[in-house]
């Protein structure tokens, strides 16, 4: 029986028209193939399957992003046995740039010795951000993007520790209650990510009839990638294809429907992402749940609402964000 490396190596090399063809035209697919396999010689990688490697690669020729570089664009890692394809906030900002939703952007945290973030809002947006670095600046509670558009003018996103307390929260919702190796090994990283993926929601919405449909294929792809570890489990609605396989001019809103049973009982941890995906969808933000929760149930956190309580929840969300 052949070696697990010598197998994924075969599974490239019987399938490289196959990726060939996913790639973009700035990315060649000499050093693209030269990349992938390198992956085989990472000794944290060797005990995945094969096939999830291979799946990673290929998953990398479909977003376009490179393995394996200086840019940092995407990392292959693994959970137990299998591989796991992750682009990173970098990656994520490339997409977004070459898809023409931005000209430039970045990210970064906001740690608890920062002095406090400084916001412009009015005729136009600015966030300034002053820490010292030559000092401790203690643990992150907080994390912002900042995003030059194509026309010039900035735009930028905030969120607070409450913002990255409830991501954090439904990542370990998914991981089983315990950290996966991205939250674990490279929390600031994920943080920041979960900032980009906030930012680039609202953003992609203006932008979205302007885009190549290639790159707005990969931009989906990319950003799909992240959802697990983002905390989201069900893929959007807002992929560039219709169910009848159409293109979709804009993004479509999430619309997202519990249907309770006879039983009643508190909201299991799905029905919980669910809500909280419904109320996200509609432009609320996750420290504003909370508040919406205490002032029409009385009640701080969605796991104590019942079933019986869904259709009416549902309802006051749309009422409370559509105002």
């Amino acid at each position: 029986m052949a070696e697990p490396q010598n197998q994924f190596l075969a599974l490239i090399d019987s399938r490289a028209d196959e990726i060939r063809a996913l790639l973009p035209k700035y990315l060649t697919s000499e050093r693209f193939f030269v990349l992938a396999r390198q992956v085989e010689k990472n000794p944290t990688l060797r005990a995945c399957t094969p096939q999830s490697l291979f799946d990673c690669v290929l998953q990398a020729a479909q977003c376009g992003l490179e393995i394996g570089t200086v840019d940092q664009h995407a990392f292959i890692i693994p959970y137990g046995k299998e591989a796991q394809f992750q682009p990173s906030y970098r990656g994520m900002i490339f997409r977004l740039v070459q898809a023409g939703v931005v000209g430039s952007m970045y990210a970064d945290i906001v740690c608890e010795n920062d002095p406090p973030p400084e916001i412009i809002s009015g005729t136009r947006r600015e966030l300034i951000h002053r820490p010292d670095p030559f000092k401790p600046r203690g643990k992150t509670i907080g994390t912002y993007s900042v995003a030059t558009m194509p026309n010039g003018l900035t735009d930028f996103e905030l969120m607070g520790p409450d913002d990255i307390a409830a991501v954090e929260k439904a990542a370990l919702r998914i991981s089983g209650g315990k950290p996966s190796p991205a939250w674990s090994q490279f929390r600031n990283e994920m943080i920041k990510k979960s900032v980009i993926r906030r930012h680039a929601k609202r953003l992609q919405g203006d932008r979205r009839g302007l885009m190549n449909d290639d790159e707005a294929t990969r931009l989906d792809l990319t950003f799909a990638a992240t959802r697990k570890d983002a905390g989201e489990i069900e893929p959007p609605d807002d992929l560039p294809n219709a169910t009848d396989g159409t293109p979709a001019p804009t993004p479509r809103r999430v619309k997202a429907e519990i249907v309770p049973p006879k039983e009643d009982r508190l909201l299991s941890d799905q029905e919980q992402n669910d809500a909280y995906d419904a109320w996200t969808a509609l432009g609320g933000k996750a420290t504003g749940l909370k508040k919406f929760l205490q002032e029409h149930y009385q009640r701080g956190d969605l796991a104590e609402i019942k079933l019986s309580e869904v259709d009416g929840l549902m309802q006051a969300m749309q009422t409370e964000l559509s105002a």
